[in-house]
């Protein structure tokens, strides 16, 4: 019988790291590292002031406050990237995918997850864990999947 292989999304707002595990009992393997730094787009900038709007009747003028803040704006530029390279690892032959991240970037990555790695999907988990050994993923998530 084949072996089912599962490609793990670990990310947060600076950092993602594509784990695979090629069948159960196998562990958890880092297959790429991935930094908000690599992409140029993640860094957002706004002019030295507010924005002004001009009233529709007389000479009343107002700031404007932009709708995202800064750091929405980066942590969806740089979801928009992971989520394209995920795809991307994704579709080199892996059968399920899991999504864990910190609380803010999994409601990112909800938003943007492509209909390929939703249909696949096997479990989110809202857990910062880009950071934990590789050696101590398998354990973290052992709760939710066998690997």
């Amino acid at each position: 019988m084949k072996a089912v292989k599962t490609l793990v999304l670990l990310a947060n707002d600076e950092h993602a790291r594509l784990v695979e595990n090629l069948g159960i009992g196998r562990g958890l393997t880092i297959v790429k590292d991935i930094a908000a730094s690599e992409f140029s787009d993640t860094d957002v900038e706004y002019a030295d002031r507010r924005g002004r709007s001009q009233a529709s009747v007389g000479m009343a003028a107002h700031a404007v406050e932009p709708t995202t803040s800064i750091e929405r704006q980066e942590r969806q530029a740089f979801a928009r990237h992971v989520l394209a390279e995920t795809e991307k690892t994704f579709a080199l032959g892996y059968d399920r995918f899991a999504l864990v991240a910190a609380p803010r970037m999994l409601g990112e990555l909800r938003e943007h997850l492509p209909a390929s790695l939703k249909n696949a999907l096997q479990f989110d988990l809202n857990k910062d864990l880009v950071k934990t050994p590789e050696r101590e993923l398998a354990a973290a998530l052992s709760d939710h999947a066998a690997f």
